[in-house]
């Protein structure tokens, strides 16, 4: 389960930051930087703006790319949990609704689970090690993986909103 886990955050996390290279190709606010006088300021300082960006994304270990995925994996376990509560409520309580209480308990959830299986001793990291050594042929399976993952979890919330909402009527 922990490596599944991983595997599925790896991917997360290299999708985020594929996302970041594509649209920092449009990024109107780095175009500023391609100004001469400014770009010319920033060279007598000594930095690259577009490469410091990127690196902010890619970092592993604090990297903008890392925290998005660790919000997507958070979301997704919070997203089976309120699926399964739909679930419970749609067969079992068909007059009531979910509470708020709930939904924050199933957000506490979502973080303990990810801390244990991600996070504790940085173990994401070494996980990130192995996957970036893997065989291209392991690499295709894995994003295979991830993937669906992520859309099976997202089916399962919305089959079971719609399954709720309609017995609600």
């Amino acid at each position: 389960m922990v490596r599944f886990w991983n595997i599925v955050h790896y991917f997360a996390y290299r999708a985020d930051f594929k996302f970041h290279t594509f649209f920092s190709k449009i990024n109107p606010v780095l175009y500023i930087f391609k100004v001469p006088s400014i770009k010319k300021f920033y060279e007598r300082k000594g930095v690259n703006i577009p490469q410091a960006v990127d690196e902010a994304f890619k970092r592993p270990d604090i990297g903008i790319s890392n925290i998005r995925a660790g919000a997507v994996m958070h979301g997704l376990i919070f997203l089976i949990c309120l699926g399964m509560a739909n679930l419970y409520y749609a067969f079992f309580k068909p007059f009531e609704y979910p509470k708020p209480i709930e939904l924050i308990f199933f957000l506490i959830i979502s973080i303990i689970v990810d801390y244990f299986l991600l996070f504790k001793h940085k173990k994401y990291l070494g996980y990130f090690k192995k996957f970036e050594k893997m065989s291209r042929k392991e690499w295709k399976r894995c994003i295979w993986i991830s993937s669906g993952t992520i859309i099976g979890i997202l089916l399962f919330f919305v089959g079971s909103f719609i399954l709720f909402i309609h017995n609600k009527h």
